[in-house]
């Protein structure tokens, strides 16, 4: 018979196990027909998993929006909104050092460098690079993963530009 709950279905609990997490981090990855409700079952999973949290576990998520504006439909807005949510988190002051961090690619530096001199040149829509976006969230997330747990969700992936994740 069928499992009629997610929270109940094998391939879910496998993935929530904590045993299996130190060894395989792995991807819950939820697939099926369009309009089948995927969706549905990614935010309720989502919600689940902030609610289970503890407070040395960091959940985030990004759910792509085809009808939303340029940043809730690309990458580039996927990485900006995960980063977003990390650095910007009172909770995780340690990750704020991964601007200077040594551990970023050279090519990256350069172009935060860039970044950081258009912000400060007052321009009101600088550009961040995909590469470095990226690599900063590589960073922060490597990071993280010495101290905490983490989740991220993201849904919608197949409404994106595929080459660019």
């Amino acid at each position: 018979m069928p499992e009629l709950d997610i929270v109940d279905h094998s391939d879910y609990q496998g993935w929530l196990n904590q045993s299996r997490k130190q060894q395989d981090p792995g991807f819950l990855w939820i697939k099926g027909n369009p309009a089948a409700g995927k969706s549905t079952i990614m935010k309720f999973v989502y919600s689940e998993q902030v609610l289970r949290a503890s407070s040395d576990e960091t959940v985030m998520a990004f759910f792509f929006n085809a009808r939303g504006g340029p940043m809730e439909r690309s990458p580039k807005g996927m990485y900006r909104s995960l980063l977003h949510q990390l650095l910007g988190s009172d909770s995780l002051p340690q990750l704020r050092p991964i601007f200077r961090d040594s551990a970023l690619k050279p090519h990256v530096r350069l172009q935060l460098a860039q970044t950081y001199e258009q912000i400060f040149s007052n321009n009101p829509s600088p550009t961040w690079g995909i590469d470095c976006l990226k690599d900063l969230l590589r960073v922060a997330i490597d990071r993280l993963a010495v101290e905490q747990e983490w989740a991220i969700f993201v849904d919608v992936l197949d409404e994106c530009v595929s080459e660019e994740v």
